[in-house]
């Protein structure tokens, strides 16, 4: 648990430290949602990858504004966004 708070610790330093240097700057910051297979959806912020509840996290507190929603795809009977895809081809009928 004091690992997980550590780490949680160098994220926040990380994320303010380079928000602050890219809004004294002027600088649009947009953080953009991708599709990591092995643990969902994570964020870009600032060069360290973390997960949406991080940013939820910050957009609860204040620091964060949804400017535009995301799909992405959902299975739907889970609701897991870490689906892998399985492409089959019907078989050529009548080619040899």
């Amino acid at each position: 648990m004091v690992e997980i708070e550590r780490v949680s610790g160098v994220v926040d330093a990380h994320f303010f430290s380079s928000a602050y240097e890219a809004l004294s700057r002027r600088e649009s910051i947009e953080f953009k949602p991708k599709l990591n297979q092995e643990v969902g959806v994570t964020y870009d912020l600032f060069g360290i990858e973390v997960s949406e509840e991080k940013v939820r996290q910050y957009e609860d507190k204040g620091f964060l504004e949804v400017s535009d929603e995301v799909a992405l795809p959902v299975c739907p009977i889970c609701g897991e966004v870490r689906l892998t895809i399985f492409l089959l081809f019907p078989a050529y009928i009548g080619l040899h």
